[in-house]
């Protein structure tokens, strides 16, 4: 666990990924299993806002264990109230709940349905396989488009919008003007769950490229990035820039053919908005997969993309 001091009262906890030197591929054991996959090989990080004693903790990660590092650094610096927001239900998101046992869990109204929709097939490592949660611990309070919180009289604002998933949920702190945007942003590329949605996940970009912010934190990116300031407005650019050469490309030709990630994302590589991760080839082939499925045939169904 690498612990990142954002500023005073905002911390990052970033797992593997960049963070650590890897004596073989990162990508090994992407395919098996997923807490390897969303986890290990791509980087994952937690965001927590704290003051006087409480802490708002921004998705509990792959597992108890993971997330109970965090919890106990926390404790250790005398923080003995917290809540906890999801950013959506993917499971390297809420892999950890069951350790908040005492605590209130938040989410949107979606991610609530979602992980009571896949509960036992959660808990039984079917899902996306092996490892399984269990027990998954649901949302105690949800909420529909938008959910102001206060953490040691700091404010933390939660929006749903629909980008990467329909349930997801950003968090903005105006006071320090950041956005945390769980798996609605990615270094090196985003990840399509829902092909069909692209158009609207590229509308809702540009809706949050237009707020008043000073830095992105997402919670698959670079290490370096994350711990050294964050991202910049062009990493949204990048994003949309990917979404529509995607779309675009499928549109034209079914067949077309699926060029390397750090060819198809070079413009935005070479500007230096996003690095090269290799990993990030295996989401870059899931999606191109998936667009050229969900627009080919009427009957595909989201479920086949998770």
């Amino acid at each position: 666990m690498k612990v990142i001091s954002i500023n005073e009262h905002l911390t990052g906890f970033y797992f593997a990924g960049d963070s650590v030197i890897w004596k073989e591929d990162p990508a090994a054991g992407m395919d098996d299993n997923w807490s390897l996959g969303g986890c290990n090989s791509l980087g994952v990080c937690c965001y927590v806002l704290h003051k006087s004693g409480e802490a708002l903790i921004y998705d509990t990660l792959c597992s108890p264990e993971q997330i109970g590092e965090v919890r106990a650094y926390l404790e250790t610096r005398g923080i003995s109230r917290f809540t906890v927001t999801l950013s959506h239900w993917h499971l390297d998101h809420v892999g950890g709940n069951a350790v908040f046992q005492d605590c209130n869990i938040i989410s949107t109204e979606k991610t609530r349905q979602a992980l009571v929709l896949y509960q036992n097939a959660i808990e039984r490592g079917e899902l996306w396989g092996e490892p399984p949660i269990k027990p998954l611990r649901l949302p105690d309070v949800t909420y529909k488009h938008e959910l102001t919180i206060y953490v040691g009289g700091l404010e933390a604002r939660l929006h749903n919008i629909n980008i990467h998933t329909d349930d997801g949920a950003f968090l903005y702190l105006p006071e320090d003007k950041l956005l945390l945007v769980g798996d609605m942003l990615e270094d090196t590329c985003p990840f399509i769950t829902n092909p069909r949605d692209i158009p609207v996940h590229i509308e809702n970009l540009a809706k949050l490229k237009g707020m008043d912010f000073t830095a992105i934190y997402p919670n698959h990116g670079s290490y370096n990035t994350v711990s050294k300031g964050g991202y910049t407005r062009k990493f949204i650019d990048a994003a949309i820039y990917y979404l529509e050469k995607m779309h675009k490309a499928v549109n034209a030709d079914l067949n077309c053919p699926e060029p390397d990630l750090s060819t198809f994302a070079a413009k935005y590589l070479e500007e230096g908005a996003i690095r090269y991760w290799a990993p990030y080839e295996v989401v870059h082939k899931g999606n191109f997969e998936r667009t050229k499925l969900a627009l080919s045939n009427p009957d595909w169904d989201i479920s086949e993309g998770l």
